[in-house]
């Protein structure tokens, strides 16, 4: 259905003031109680609705709203620590002195948000050295990005050829009080940028969020149809209350759980000690990123593990760095029982055999060595008939 009004009339304008719409197009991506096709709140901005002109322009806008047409392309990714400060422009004073490998920066770092012209020289910009590595985190405010939406085939490839050693792809905003239709729509914007990006040759990460289990279900999906992805990015600023940020946790535990092997997560936002050290008790291989070693830093204040002192005229950059760089050192994970595969088998059991024990298990008829590593990818273990050999490899 080409012709709009015919797609309006084919969603349903009936029923959608007292929840689901009735002919609701989206209602296979979101939860069976999700009703949330019309918007409820007063936003300051126009949100995309179900049954609206404009929500079919947005979803034929982005190739429609299935993860499936976007596919990613193998790249290699230099190693990340495990904390990444993020800083701004000006930051040369404080990175002169310090031998810190990677800083992050945002998107309005790259991009005038009122003019819209990409920075010619980013280094210079921020002040950074050509051996210091930086990893773009493409966040902003919902004016920019809407910007540069409207204008992505012209300004993502300029920001693709920027001179930076990672970049994220565009976070568009996704708020669980949202209609459905523009949560779903803003997660396919940010997958159809990783797209553009990776078009012309930027090494980049798809952005991964949520707002319901079956959104980390399709994503968990696209992941395993693209076994080139081994980082993904995800922005937790603004979960700044207990409750949800307790939910967010639970969210993440599950997204750990489903996913078919371990995948880098570089996750920005937290700061403080509880809320890194539990995201670095659930995900084995995380960079933590945040602006506030360089924000204290720059108002002479160390954190440490008894507060933050002032130690002016001190600039304590690289105390501030080492001190989230220990918050986010690895800490004992949650283990999850995952999907055993043949070719899972056989890649980690090549990589991790020098671990020296032997496990035999028979999965589906079919005998297959295992190392103690491995279980915890593995079937739940009643599922599995295992028999312990402890002999060493040879």
């Amino acid at each position: 259905m080409d012709d709009l009004e015919n797609q309006l009339s084919f969603w349903g304008k009936d029923g959608i003031d007292s929840g689901r719409s009735p002919s609701c197009l989206v209602s296979n991506f979101v939860e069976k109680n999700d009703s949330s096709c019309k918007n409820f709140e007063k936003s300051n901005y126009e949100v995309i609705e179900c049954g609206t002109k404009k929500g079919i322009k947005y979803v034929n806008d982005c190739r429609g709203i299935t993860f499936e047409n976007v596919s990613a392309k193998t790249i290699k990714i230099k190693k990340l620590p495990r904390f990444v400060p993020a800083v701004s422009g000006g930051s040369g004073f404080m990175l002169k002195k310090s031998d810190i490998p990677w800083v992050a920066i945002t998107l309005a770092d790259a991009i005038s948000p009122s003019q819209l012209t990409v920075t010619k020289n980013i280094r210079e910009k921020i002040g950074v050295s050509n051996e210091t590595k930086i990893l773009l985190l493409n966040y902003a405010g919902d004016s920019l990005i809407e910007k540069i939406w409207t204008k992505r085939r012209e300004i993502l490839p300029q920001i693709a050829q920027l001179d930076i050693d990672l970049m994220t792809a565009i976070d568009y905003s996704v708020f669980w009080d949202q209609p459905h239709l523009e949560r779903l729509v803003n997660m396919k914007r940010s997958l159809i940028t990783f797209d553009i990006f990776q078009k012309y040759g930027a090494k980049v990460v798809p952005h991964i969020y949520w707002s319901s289990k079956k959104d980390i279900e399709r994503w968990a999906k696209w992941l395993s149809h693209n076994p080139s992805v081994t980082s993904v990015s995800m922005y937790w600023g603004l979960f700044k209350d207990n409750k949800n940020w307790k939910i967010q946790i639970e969210y993440f535990k599950y997204f750990n759980k489903i996913i078919d092997r371990p995948i880098h997560q570089i996750i920005s936002g937290p700061s403080t000690e509880e809320k890194i050290k539990e995201v670095a008790s659930i995900a084995q291989n995380i960079t933590i990123t945040n602006g506030s070693a360089a924000r204290l830093a720059s108002g002479k204040k160390e954190i440490t593990k008894n507060g933050i002192i002032n130690v002016f005229p001190k600039v304590p950059f690289t105390e501030n760095v080492e001190y989230f760089s220990k918050l986010s050192a690895k800490n004992k994970c949650i283990s999850y029982p995952r999907p055993i595969t043949e070719k899972a088998v056989i890649e980690r059991s090549n990589k991790l055999t020098s671990l020296g024990k032997k496990i035999m298990v028979i999965d589906n008829d079919q005998k297959i060595e295992l190392n103690d590593f491995l279980l915890q990818y593995a079937k739940p273990i009643e599922n599995l008939n295992i028999k312990r050999e402890d002999k060493t490899l040879s």
